[in-house]
């Protein structure tokens, strides 16, 4: 059971890309990112950002990444704006990016939504090719959702269980790298065709990392990690607590009753 919770972790975990990736002995790089303050700045007039004002955020953020930031400050302040309020629950964030998933030589487009209103509380809303696939993580139960198929496997977690997911959650938070060893660069470049603002963070731990943000309000649009460029489409802390529930016309099947069932056809054979 603790290697198929830490393989759910993995894919639920919100992991900039300068935390952690380690969930035990499951690898995983879900990578997400954030706009920091700078994006409601820019977005004053809008539904969302004016709702958002109005949220009270709670932080998550570990001692450790709370330091890690601080020293980020004096060299990329955005992306340790975007460290900072990713790590202020609830948040939702959003992202696209082309991947060769599966090692064929063609890449997979996937769109990202991520939730998280505390470290047990979180859903992660994908799509793969036009393929979607929830997984919904709330009240000690996880909910893997398969939009196609109108189905829905749950698994309830003993106390113990469901203490090991959160705090192997806040332990995939703290810092892949020493801000205090890394080397910047700041300045302007064009991508894409557009010309923004970058900071550059070179590390010897997680390799380089690019951020991208609009000159006038500093807002995050692209963020590039490991060989992968992901657009940055919403950043903010609006969450509805929709996301987190299974449509009512779902077939909700229970994982264990499904267990039972392949291991008495074992059994029968």
């Amino acid at each position: 059971m603790k290697k198929f919770l830490s393989i759910i972790l993995a894919a639920m975990v919100m992991t900039a890309a300068g935390c952690s990736k380690d969930t035990d002995d499951a690898a995983a790089t879900t990578t997400t990112a954030a706009q920091g303050d700078a994006a409601a700045d820019n977005s004053a007039d809008s539904d969302d950002s004016a709702a958002d004002a109005d949220v009270e955020t709670t932080s998550v953020l570990t001692e450790e990444t709370t330091a890690f930031i601080e020293t980020l400050k004096a060299n990329a302040p955005i992306y340790a704006d975007y460290m900072y309020e990713s790590g202020q629950v609830p948040v939702r964030n959003g992202f696209t990016y082309s991947a060769d998933l599966y090692g064929t030589g063609t890449p997979s487009e996937v769109v990202m939504e991520v939730y998280m209103t505390s470290l047990d509380k979180i859903a992660v809303k994908t799509s793969t090719d036009g393929v979607a696939s929830d997984i919904i993580m709330k009240d000690n139960t996880y909910y893997i959702v398969s939009a196609a198929e109108k189905t829905a496997i749950t698994m309830a977690l003993s106390e113990e269980e469901a203490a090991e997911m959160a705090d192997s959650m806040a332990s995939s938070m703290t810092p892949a790298f020493d801000a205090a060893t890394a080397t910047y660069e700041t300045g302007t470049e064009e991508y894409n065709g557009t010309e923004y603002l970058f900071e550059k963070i070179n590390t010897a731990e997680a390799g380089q990392i690019i951020v991208y943000a609009d000159k006038d309000t500093k807002e995050i649009k692209y963020l590039v990690s490991g060989g992968i460029a992901m657009e940055m489409t919403f950043f903010d802390h609006n969450v509805d607590e929709s996301v987190y529930e299974v449509p009512a016309d779902y077939t909700i099947t229970d994982m264990s009753a499904l267990l039972a069932d392949v291991e008495g056809d074992a059994a029968a054979e």
